[in-house]
């Protein structure tokens, strides 16, 4: 009897090694076409990977009138703030780096200059060197990368 059903039905021999072939292959054109987490995109940069160096402008506006409010000045000098959104940025060992800087979140430099408050102060005021990090695009092989550098930056107004 059991060869009559072989008889009667060879695709039976020949089914499960069909439906075990297409099953694979279902399974991995399924594992190949779905998206994979795309590392370079400015949500990725921006969200998950260096969120701390990101702002939208209206979130830069709250943190300038947040860091307005603990301006220091000296008795002699006045330190004037303002932001910067650069494009390229020199870093601390002279190599000059392309910022990474996306159209809704950007990255703001603090960049002091200083003013004397009245000619007959003693000293000559200058901005203190400080070292600020930042995140630029780095291409390896035509792919672009995003690392943090350290950048030299003017900070607030000091009496010399």
């Amino acid at each position: 009897m059991g060869d009559g059903i072989k008889k009667c039905f060879p695709v039976l021999k020949y089914g499960i090694f069909f439906a075990a072939f297409a099953a694979i292959f279902i399974t991995e054109l399924i594992i190949l076409l779905r998206p994979e987490p795309k590392l370079n995109t400015q949500q990725y940069i921006t969200e998950v990977a260096f969120p701390e160096y990101f702002r939208t402008l209206d979130e830069q506006k709250a943190y300038a009138n947040a860091m307005s409010t603990m301006k220091l000045s000296s008795a002699c000098c006045i330190t004037n703030t303002t932001w910067l959104t650069p494009i390229t940025m020199t870093d601390v060992t002279g190599v000059v780096r392309n910022m990474a800087q996306f159209r809704k979140k950007k990255q703001f430099f603090k960049s002091d200059t200083c003013t004397k408050r009245n000619k007959i102060c003693p000293c000559k005021c200058a901005v203190e060197r400080t070292i600020v990090s930042g995140i630029y695009v780095h291409n390896i092989a035509w792919i672009p990368t995003h690392q943090i550098g350290t950048f030299p930056s003017d900070g607030c107004c000091k009496c010399v």
